[in-house]
């Protein structure tokens, strides 16, 4: 009744309104710090969830992180070796290369002068009157060549 005495000119349907209106106000505050409340609680869970998720010593994403940082280094290294070995392969297979390329140009010159041979011995009249006489002046002729 302290309130009354120091408002003495308000009636009683105004104290009444006023104490509703001061009521429903509690309520308003009160009803919205029960949903903080809760949000709060929601929000610190979804927090320890996501914590979880991160830092977890089996499955987080610090230690997932961790593992792929180790498989990409591996990965690399292998690869740098695979380079390294591709490129000594490279360098061998040139080496090859050439060396195939210079054998076949030296069978292809031995070729030609073996076919100039040839056109030469077949361009030679072979001379004989019996079979014998005939591939004793071929062999004669070989011989020649060979010499």
């Amino acid at each position: 009744m302290g309130v009354r005495l120091m408002f003495p000119s308000l009636s009683a349907i105004k104290w009444q309104i006023i104490t509703g209106a001061a009521g429903l106000a509690l309520l308003g505050v009160g009803g919205a710090w029960v949903a903080a409340q809760f949000e709060n609680r929601s929000l610190a869970k979804r927090n320890g969830e996501l914590t979880d998720l991160v830092d977890n010593p089996k499955t987080g994403l610090r230690v997932v992180l961790a593992s792929e940082r180790a498989n990409r280094a591996t990965v690399e290294a292998g690869l740098e070796r695979q380079n390294a070995a591709l490129s000594g392969q490279a360098a061998d297979t040139a080496a090859r290369l050439a060396s195939t390329s210079a054998a076949l140009a030296a069978a292809q010159q031995r070729t030609r002068a073996a076919e100039k041979q040839v056109a030469v011995l077949m361009a030679t009249p072979i001379k004989g009157n019996t079979a014998a006489e005939r591939f004793a002046d071929v062999d004669a002729l070989i011989l020649e060549d060979l010499q």
